[in-house]
């Protein structure tokens, strides 16, 4: 199957960001989870990927030649151990209750070196840091009205504010190792808090020219990078680096 035209129409900009970064790599065995409605699944497979698809909602899978399992994240997953060469988690971590059991699931489903693709809007970014300093809460994360009554609104709330100190966190204790660091879109308006990014930048550079401590002054130069400081959402690509999770 080749791609077309239109299939690269239906995909959002974060879903063109995954899949340019995946035509470069060795197609294998793929987890699309959560799959949505298959737009990204249906291109990835058309280039290779055996691709494989769950999601709370499969009754929202429009791909007709490929299978979507229901599953919930905040759960045990239903895969054999070491199976996928490729996870990809777009958009979901925000509505799960414990980051650490979603990774820790990844990594037992994953094989050494296999690569994991997970998205989460950026809270970290200067105008979200911006917000928190005035408002006490966080951009994507802000106060309700009227709360859920019923399972189905929850799993539309975002609930879990994670930031990249979290996820760099999660995936140094089940044994990844971050490769790659991607933003979706930079807005212009942001550009309105260069003043505060470069006092940021300044008092960083200071901290860690007397610092001795190799891993903390990497961790803190990527915090201070244009991805994290300015990016709208993050896609990191992180690597499995130990063995079978049995």
């Amino acid at each position: 199957m080749e791609l077309r035209k239109s299939d690269l129409e239906k995909l959002k900009y974060m879903h063109r960001v995954v899949l340019n970064f995946l035509k470069e790599k060795e197609p294998g065995v793929l987890l699309d989870a959560p799959a949505g409605n298959g737009v990204l699944a249906n291109c990835l497979s058309k280039i290779g990927f055996q691709v494989h698809c769950c999601d709370l909602y499969p009754e929202n899978f429009q791909v007709p030649h490929l299978t979507c399992q229901r599953v919930d994240l905040n759960r045990k997953l239903s895969y054999l151990n070491d199976y996928f060469q490729y996870i990809i988690c777009l958009e979901s971590i925000q509505y799960l209750e414990n980051l650490y059991h979603l990774i820790r699931e990844f990594s037992r489903i994953l094989k050494k070196e296999g690569m994991l693709i997970i998205s989460m809007p950026n809270v970290l970014n200067i105008q979200s840091r911006f917000r928190f300093l005035i408002r006490g809460d966080r951009r994507f994360f802000k106060p309700r009205s009227q709360l859920p009554t019923t399972d189905a609104e929850w799993a539309k709330v975002t609930i879990n504010p994670v930031s990249f100190r979290e996820i760099e966190l999660a995936l140094e204790r089940y044994k990844y190792s971050i490769t790659t660091i991607l933003a979706t879109k930079i807005e212009p308006k942001i550009y309105l808090f260069f003043p505060l990014i470069w006092i940021i930048r300044i008092f960083t550079w200071i901290d860690n020219f007397f610092s001795k401590d190799k891993r903390k002054k990497l961790f803190y130069q990527t915090l201070i990078s244009k991805e994290v400081l300015l990016g709208e959402k993050l896609i990191i690509v992180a690597q499995k680096i130990f063995g079978p999770s049995h």
